[in-house]
């Protein structure tokens, strides 16, 4: 499951690590001013695969949804709480599609990698 840092690591330790997701680690690098700083580094989704699922604030549901219908993927959109969760009906999933996409997961949402 992608899902921002605290909501997985709830999920990750409410289910005993049986849902994997994804964990950003944090590195020291130089930034552009030329200090040292810690940034994020998030998953690349480079194929998503039939159990994938991806969680986010609803405000940020519309610009998921977009983002995942540029790159020729349709997932279903379950609400919950404060939080809209992605994944692919029984029946939905593109193996083609899904595993060609190119996205960095950012925690709320993706980004394209590649043009």
């Amino acid at each position: 499951c992608y899902a921002d840092r605290w909501l997985s690591g709830r999920i990750h330790q409410i289910s005993g690590g049986a849902i994997e997701t994804t964990l950003p680690t944090f590195m020291k690098r130089t930034v552009y001013s030329g200090k040292e700083a810690i940034v994020n580094e998030y998953a690349d989704i480079g194929s998503l695969n039939e159990q994938d699922a991806l969680a986010v604030p609803l405000a940020e549901a519309a610009a998921l949804q977009a983002m995942l219908q540029a790159e020729g993927v349709t997932m279903q959109q379950v609400e919950r709480g404060p939080w809209a969760l992605f994944h692919f009906a029984p029946g939905s999933y593109d193996r083609e599609t899904a595993e060609g996409v190119a996205l960095k997961w950012v925690g709320f949402g993706c980004f394209k990698t590649s043009p």
